[in-house]
């Protein structure tokens, strides 16, 4: 069963382009996932603090079609998948008005905090029904060629305000990461 939630979009949350950064349209993406978790009655704080298990990304997708500004609304919608064995598969996609503008699909796991162990799908039953997984252009796996050059661009270290409540860094972070490695982002179109 699809979940969505409404958004406006917020100044903030644009770059030098006058676009929703990369890690904008994530957080609302996980915002909305978030939110079906606290709709039906088990907040992900209360996971952690009660089950002692939190989610992390494994892989993630995102086709983004058009780019969303400030002051747009949009409307995020999330779903589960059919989870097995450790993969909690989670789907999103992104409207203004009745156009797609972005859509991803992920893969997550579950971690006892404790061990760092992690959860089989089958001792974490969700209620939020199955929906089909997205197609995406960009497959949620794929190899790198074994001869691909690697070139250190910088460092970056993790600080304080990268670090959510499962105490790392949370993953919608990443983009903006990247993104300040890329040469003069603020001229890309």
């Amino acid at each position: 069963m699809r979940y969505t939630e409404k958004y406006n979009v917020r100044w903030h949350d644009t770059d030098a382009n006058r676009k929703v950064r990369p890690s904008g349209v994530l957080m609302f993406m996980q915002e909305t996932a978030n939110r079906q978790f606290e709709a039906a009655g088990r907040p992900l704080d209360r996971i952690r603090d009660e089950e002692g298990v939190g989610f992390i990304l494994s892989r993630i997708a995102i086709e983004m079609m058009a780019p969303i500004h400030a002051y747009e609304d949009i409307t995020v919608a999330t779903f589960t998948c059919e989870s097995k064995g450790f993969t909690f598969p989670r789907g999103f996609e992104v409207k203004r008005g009745e156009t797609v503008v972005a859509r991803a699909m992920s893969q997550w796991a579950l971690v006892r905090v404790a061990d760092k162990a992690l959860v089989r799908a089958v001792d974490f039953p969700m209620s939020f029904g199955n929906e089909p997984e997205l197609a995406l252009e960009m497959p949620l796996r794929f190899r790198l060629p074994k001869d691909l050059f690697w070139e250190t661009v910088g460092y970056r270290n993790i600080v304080f305000s990268d670090i959510d409540y499962n105490m790392h860094m949370n993953n919608t972070k990443y983009p903006d990461m990247l993104c300040d490695f890329l040469p003069d982002p603020a001229h890309t179109g």
